[in-house]
């Protein structure tokens, strides 16, 4: 699916999964405050707006970089970027992310092309965001909810190569361990002089996220709120330890944007709304009423545009 350019009534048809249900893609890959076009840089998929489902998803190879990706990885550009002083990220194709969770961004170095790489080799993680802290236990106490880019200065740690680099949100609104991923990868190479240890700790992907890590454990409605909320993966690097494997049953509590060099703030996101009640009820309609409507109102200036 191309969503390079928005030109009449059917390709906006495209967008209603989105406007209706708050789903997400992160199509569009950021070079130190610049935009790229749709799948420039990023790796399609075919799995379009929807989510993948925990846990059938973590035993499946499209946990790496979605379903049917490999089925355009020949497509995208690769972007270079200089460890240590670019700053990267991705953006939301419409709208913001909508539902609470955490964002990770890991990355896996290729063995030979990068057009051909699938994932199969160690992921380690460079960027994620949580919660504020101390956090209420709420929707509005996380520092991803209702942003549409996420952006950090990359590590000058990391070998020169090229890699895939992976965005994750996983989607903790719903009142039981049954998650939603959005997962997109991007094409990069690495210029770098680093010759230290390698980027660790590590996972393999499936194998890496297990049913019964504490970030998959979360219930957003419990009653009295959670206190503490965990990313998915392992511990960041640099300032995760040295190389080899580690299990994501090693996760880190989910707080707020950490990685060695200057943080970039996400930003033009809409302003941050109230969570959802304390209790089992279900959540305000009309909240997400409005949110649809503000949402679909956007498609409209595109298409007038």
């Amino acid at each position: 699916m191309k969503f390079s350019t928005i030109s009449s009534a059917s390709t906006a048809l495209l967008l209603l999964p989105q406007l209706v249900s708050a789903h997400y893609l992160f199509p569009h890959f950021i070079l130190n405050d610049k935009v790229s076009k749709p799948q420039e840089f990023t790796r399609e998929h075919d799995n379009g707006f929807m989510p993948l489902k925990t846990p059938e998803i973590l035993t499946s190879d499209d946990i790496r970089c979605n379903k049917g990706s490999m089925n355009h990885r020949t497509q995208p550009k690769t972007a270079k970027i200089k460890a240590g002083q670019d700053t990267v990220g991705f953006k939301t194709a419409v709208g913001n992310v909508f539902h609470p969770g955490p964002i990770t961004i890991m990355m896996s170095k290729a063995p030979g092309s990068i057009a051909e790489y699938d994932g199969s080799g160690s992921w380690f993680k460079v960027f994620e965001m949580g919660t504020k802290l101390p956090w209420n236990g709420k929707d509005d106490g996380w520092l991803t909810k209702d942003k549409d880019r996420f952006t950090f200065k990359l590590t000058d740690k990391i070998p020169a190569g090229e890699y895939l680099m992976r965005i994750e949100h996983m989607a903790v609104h719903q009142p039981f361990k049954q998650k939603e991923l959005y997962i997109m990868c991007a094409h990069v190479e690495v210029e770098s002089s680093y010759t230290g240890p390698e980027p660790g700790p590590t996972i393999k992907l499936p194998g890496g996220y297990k049913a019964d890590d504490k970030a998959f454990g979360l219930d957003s409605w419990a009653n009295p709120p959670p206190k503490e909320a965990f990313a998915p993966g392992p511990a960041l690097w640099p300032g995760g330890g040295g190389g080899g494997d580690a299990s994501a049953n090693d996760t880190q509590p989910a707080a707020p944007p950490a990685q060695a060099g200057k943080q970039s703030q996400p930003a033009k996101g809409k302003p941050e709304t109230k969570g959802k009640p304390d209790t089992k009820a279900k959540p305000d309609t009309k909240a997400k009423s409005d949110s649809i409507k503000e949402k679909s109102k956007k498609v409209k200036r595109i298409l007038r545009a």
